[in-house]
């Protein structure tokens, strides 16, 4: 699991849009790293493959966000607010 975050961790942030996140429209993103997974090394999806994965951000203001996602062969096939 900790590979896995690491994983999403190093492609969200390869976006080069990681920096400035709006948290309003996520679809946008979810979309932008689908595209990118499919030319990532095969060994990179091999790692990520199928799972659920949890993030708990905490914010400026001092309260947190939940955002879960569920992937499929490496994709983004649901996500939203919230706990799993």
């Amino acid at each position: 699991m900790n590979c896995t975050v690491f994983a999403l961790l190093i492609l969200f942030s390869s976006l080069s849009v990681a920096y400035a996140l709006n948290f309003d429209n996520m679809n946008i993103y979810t979309d932008m790293y689908n595209e990118k997974i499919r030319n990532a090394p095969e060994v990179l999806r091999s790692m990520v493959g199928d799972e659920n994965v949890e993030f708990t951000i905490k914010l400026n203001n001092g309260s947190n966000m939940q955002w879960w996602m569920e992937l499929e062969n490496a994709k983004i096939v649901r996500s939203n607010y919230g706990g799993l």
